[in-house]
């Protein structure tokens, strides 16, 4: 597959991830529409410089946006709402969310870690 169907492919599927429009992402690099349609469609690939901004904007890297994938990059729904939660939230609110599910996965794992000790004990 040509590099810039792959490029393609992974923006399109980044876009999907993030409910992201042409439009949108067009404004948020500061482009025209047109050049967003032409890297969706395949027709070019984007210079280096907006490469690393589309990886920053889908906080990713480059090489999620320009290598052939063996793995689906989007994620699960479950994972897709957390994401969606906290981006809606102000920093303080993302900085609390953070701590609390650190919070959690140590009481999770804690948990999982003795019950399996109780079982094998």
């Amino acid at each position: 597959m040509l590099s810039r169907e792959i490029f393609a492919r992974n923006l399109r599927d980044l876009m999907t991830r993030d409910r992201m429009s042409q439009v949108d992402l067009a404004r948020a690099l500061g482009v025209t529409k047109a050049a967003v349609n032409y890297w969706v469609n395949g027709r070019s690939i984007p210079q280096v410089t907006v490469v690393q901004k589309l990886a920053d904007i889908f906080c990713c890297s480059t090489d999620d946006l320009l290598k052939e994938r063996t793995n689906n990059m989007l994620m699960s729904s479950a994972e897709d709402r957390l994401i969606s939660i906290f981006r809606s939230l102000s920093s303080d609110g993302q900085k609390y969310l953070l701590q609390q599910a650190h919070i959690a996965s140590q009481m999770f794992t804690k948990k999982n870690s003795s019950a399996e000790n109780e079982h094998i004990g």
